[in-house]
């Protein structure tokens, strides 16, 4: 849908092509089995809908690798705070221990 942002907006082509576009949505959204753009031939919309099955199935699967990234990219953020954390304790430890006192239980 973000392609209609792009179809041209003059009064010649650009208008047809917004008519031609209203007339598809509009019949698609009906749920009827055939659609026409000139009131004499008619297509079959399930014939059409093959047609861009395979597409279909590329932005279903598409759209999981996203969601799948989307995860594991909050799971590498949480680990690498918890990275940060340890290596924080760490420090702290050794900065006590070069001190030559015993670490607390806090930090470990």
């Amino acid at each position: 849908m973000r392609r209609l942002l792009l179809l041209p907006t003059d009064k010649v082509v650009g208008l047809k092509k917004w008519i031609l576009t209203e007339r598809v949505v509009r019949q698609l959204a009906q749920d009827v089995d055939e659609i026409t753009f000139d009131n004499k031939d008619y297509f079959d919309i399930n014939l059409l809908m093959d047609s861009v099955g395979r597409e279909a199935a590329g932005s279903a699967d598409s759209q999981r690798l996203f969601e799948e990234k989307a995860k594991m990219d909050h799971q590498v953020k949480k680990l690498k705070e918890q990275l940060k954390a340890a290596q924080d304790r760490l420090q702290s430890y050794q900065a006590v221990e070069n001190a030559g006192t015993a670490p607390s239980s806090s930090l470990l």
